[in-house]
């Protein structure tokens, strides 16, 4: 699978902005990249820069991924396919060849992967349940309550 994860540019971020805000999930952003004020997505832009990826399959942009670090010990799994390439299975492939090359790079006290997800987004539960992760319970934030899992990073070494 040829497969290659590119830094968040311009172009990138408004496919991931607008694919996040297309979403019928209640957590996405209520506007496309043009009708949000600058002000709102400005400061969005500056933090994916710095850990989201957007991921290209044979040269073609299907989606994005980041793993963020926090300053407790874990790091936060994110991704997303754009429309046309969801429900091909591919996210938990595309997830694992991520996961094998940025592991290593993540500061060594980052003991624990999290991960969140909406209870009614099934195909995201059934990828983190195909790479390891276990369901450890619910979250709520900003309103919705979301399904939290993890995996300790140690046991990453075997996807």
């Amino acid at each position: 699978m040829e497969t290659s994860f590119l830094s968040i540019d311009d172009g990138s971020f408004e496919r991931i902005w607008n694919s996040i805000a297309t979403d019928a999930n209640p957590d996405s952003f209520p506007k496309t990249l043009e009708e949000t004020p600058e002000t709102e997505w400005r400061p969005l832009r500056e933090r994916w820069a710095l850990v989201m990826r957007e991921i290209h399959l044979r040269g073609t942009p299907v989606g994005y991924i980041f793993i963020s670090p926090k300053k407790d010990g874990s790091a936060h799994l994110g991704y997303g396919l754009y429309a046309e390439y969801r429900k091909k299975g591919l996210m938990p492939k595309l997830a694992r060849i991520f996961l094998q090359s940025e592991l290593p790079l993540l500061p060594p006290e980052i003991s624990v992967i999290l991960a969140s997800v909406l209870p009614e987004n099934t195909a995201s539960q059934r990828t983190l349940r195909s790479l390891g992760f276990s369901l450890i319970g619910e979250i709520i934030q900003e309103k919705h309550t979301y399904l939290r899992y993890s995996r300790p990073r140690e046991t990453l070494s075997s996807l």
